[in-house]
């Protein structure tokens, strides 16, 4: 059994590449701490709290994802579907869908996202929206490796 206490929020941009398309959020990681046996390794969580009009681009992962709504509204796009979502709404999005998101205000949003890995692999479909220089491909995979970032911390 592992506790994991006082998560830890940062600017988005904080965590490197590829969060650096929402400058004004923040956002914290989860995974077991534990060590050996008892290590759970198949639950990775994402928790955020989108600033207005920030933007979370088209992307997929290659496993399964729900996102949880706390608190505000997030216009959600998963595959063709454009919805709006608000608290205590779960979104489930299949492997290798493509999704995103935005924060049409006026105030914040925090959700939730649950992963059944520590390693979200993630493709982005479009390009970062302060980084059009850089477009991603589908071909392009990088790796959150949650566990690693929260060791670095």
């Amino acid at each position: 059994m592992a506790i994991l206490r006082d998560l830890r929020y940062r600017p988005v941009p904080d965590w490197g590449e590829p969060f650096s398309n929402r400058p004004n959020s923040l956002l914290a990681l989860a995974a077991d701490p534990g060590r050996g046996d008892g290590q759970v390794r198949s639950l990775g969580l994402i928790f955020e709290i989108i600033a207005p009009g920030d933007v979370g681009a088209i992307h997929s992962h290659p496993v399964d994802e729900a996102i949880f709504l706390e608190e505000g509204q997030l216009e959600i796009q998963i595959g063709d579907q454009v919805d709006m979502i608000g608290p205590a709404d779960v979104a489930f999005v299949p492997r290798n869908t493509p999704h995103g998101w935005r924060n049409p205000g006026p105030g914040t949003t925090r959700f939730r996202a649950v992963f059944p890995t520590d390693v979200i692999g993630m493709r982005f479909i479009e390009p970062r929206a302060e980084r059009p220089d850089q477009p991603s491909t589908a071909d392009d995979l990088s790796q959150i490796h949650i566990r690693a970032l929260l060791d670095s911390q």
